[in-house]
């Protein structure tokens, strides 16, 4: 049946082209969302055995310079060989304005100029559970780095029950509340936890699903160089 056809059987009596065209546009904004970069490639990844964990990458490709095309790649390869995906075209991140657990409002945009590492979570996820201790550790970590700032999206739950979970393992690094869920949804947050790195153009460098050992030092590694590949804040 060809596309017509499709779109025949989903037309009530009396609508016409309008409605026709709400459909293509939904189509094409789905398309255009970040979780479309990354292909089909949507089933949680197995989180590595520690003691299987990639390599650090040379020295030299973890301290890139402007315009140095062989760090650029250095970079690269090692977000691969530590599980993250890359996209398959370039996309920019989808902007947000979100309440953290004090009612303060932030802005995805108000974070350009430095890397942003995004993670997506819920207290009910237990993969989500497991790596929050070590995702308090890098934050810990990279505290005073420059060029960098770390996000928990919380997935459509009461703040009271984030601000008790939070206070419980006395995480200190900036969660932010989804209440609608419309964010996770424009990240293809299906399979939780699920990170984005962000450059500092608002861009998406890569993605990971499931859960990760975050205090490892390979990942501290990369998001200094990654931050350090920012231009410095004036």
């Amino acid at each position: 049946m060809g596309s017509d056809g499709a779109f025949a059987r989903l037309r009530r009596p009396g609508s016409s082209w309008p409605a026709r065209l709400v459909l293509l546009a939904l189509a094409a904004g789905l398309a255009a969302s970040p979780g479309h970069a990354f292909g089909r490639r949507e089933r949680q990844q197995p989180a590595p055995d520690p003691a299987s964990h990639a390599q650090p990458a040379p020295a030299a490709d973890l301290s890139p310079s402007g315009g140095d095309a062989t760090a650029e790649r250095g970079l690269t390869d090692t977000m691969q060989d530590l599980g993250f995906q890359l996209p398959s075209r370039a996309v920019q991140a989808v902007d947000f304005d979100l309440a953290d657990l004090a009612g303060e409002i932030h802005s995805l945009q108000n974070y350009r100029g430095s890397v942003v590492f995004l993670n997506f979570w819920a207290t009910w996820c237990g993969p989500c559970r497991t790596e929050m201790p070590d995702l308090q550790e890098l934050h810990d970590e990279l505290g005073d780095q420059a060029n960098f700032a770390m996000l928990a999206i919380n997935l459509q739950e009461d703040a009271a029950q984030v601000r008790s979970f939070a206070g419980e393992l006395e995480l200190s690094f900036q969660i932010l509340l989804d209440s609608s869920g419309e964010i996770s949804a424009a990240y293809g947050a299906r399979t939780l936890p699920m990170s984005y790195i962000i450059g500092q153009d608002g861009s998406i460098l890569a993605r990971i699903i499931g859960v990760r050992e975050w205090s490892a030092p390979e990942f501290a590694d990369l998001f200094r160089a990654l931050a350090k590949s920012a231009p410095e804040s004036p």
